[in-house]
């Protein structure tokens, strides 16, 4: 079995898509996932489905809806423990999990200055995102939360994919991907430090040096602070022209 949340939530078996049933059923199985393999009490998931006002009924609609997934899933698949009901998920079914681990393993490989293995792995992690996380859910308090924490490490992931790309001479082909990147997240340094320093890279000083005022002036409006020492100090290289040769003498490409 197979279980996606980078994207619309969604389950597949052997013969394919599983049906998962109206809204409040797809958010008990989101909040299920999100604790795979750890007990949820009746009390959380009542107050995660209705919130500050749960109906009389409550108790018995989600023992309907823990019904009929355990029908969909099987019924070995979510238990009842005193604890709470715990969602049973192996090792390998979850694409968050997978995603994560993909992830670990290609910062590792970027740590270690294998930056061919690194691209790869952070390629492959980045691959299993289909959209923003439990896409078209009407998110809970806890889910909200899981979804910023995934969507912070698929940015991780995606700088550390993008530094192992610069580490292998392919700056001029990063760069419409950072601009992109850069108005996205504008007050994320790392991808503007990456977009300094693959123009700088590509022949571009002069596009690298406003990119910086731009920072600048964006943090200081916004945050109230100046560039960080890392950024300065590229920013100093450029203007110096002190930053050296492109890794393996590739400007680009």
């Amino acid at each position: 079995m197979e279980f996606a949340v980078l994207g619309p939530l969604h389950v597949s078996g052997d013969q394919g898509p599983l049906p998962l049933g109206v809204g409040k059923q797809r958010t008990l199985l989101a909040e299920l996932l999100c604790r795979a393999g750890r007990p949820v009490s009746p009390a959380t998931l009542v107050e995660a489905l209705w919130e500050q006002r749960p109906p009389r009924t409550a108790a018995d609609n989600l023992r309907l809806y823990v019904h009929q997934l355990r029908r969909t899933l099987g019924q070995d698949r979510i238990t009842r423990t005193d604890a709470g009901f715990v969602l049973a998920v192996h090792p390998g079914e979850l694409d968050a999990e997978r995603f994560e681990t993909l992830a670990g393993r290609g910062g590792d490989a970027l740590s270690g200055g294998d930056h061919e293995q690194a691209a790869a792995l952070l390629r492959q992690a980045l691959e299993l995102w289909r959209g923003p996380v439990y896409a078209g859910l009407n998110l809970t308090a806890g889910l909200r939360d899981h979804a910023r924490r995934l969507e912070e490490e698929r940015l991780a992931a995606l700088e550390h994919r993008i530094e192992a790309d610069l580490a292998r001479g392919l700056h001029a082909v990063l760069i419409a991907e950072l601009t992109e990147l850069v108005a996205e997240h504008p007050l994320r340094e790392r991808p503007r430090r990456q977009l300094m320093l693959a123009l700088a890279r590509s022949g571009r000083q002069a596009e690298a040096l406003a990119s910086y005022r731009e920072a600048r002036r964006v943090f200081a409006a916004e945050l109230g602070l100046d560039p960080g020492a890392e950024l300065n100090r590229l920013h100093q290289a450029i203007l110096t022209g002190t930053l050296g040769p492109a890794p393996g003498g590739a400007a680009g490409g």
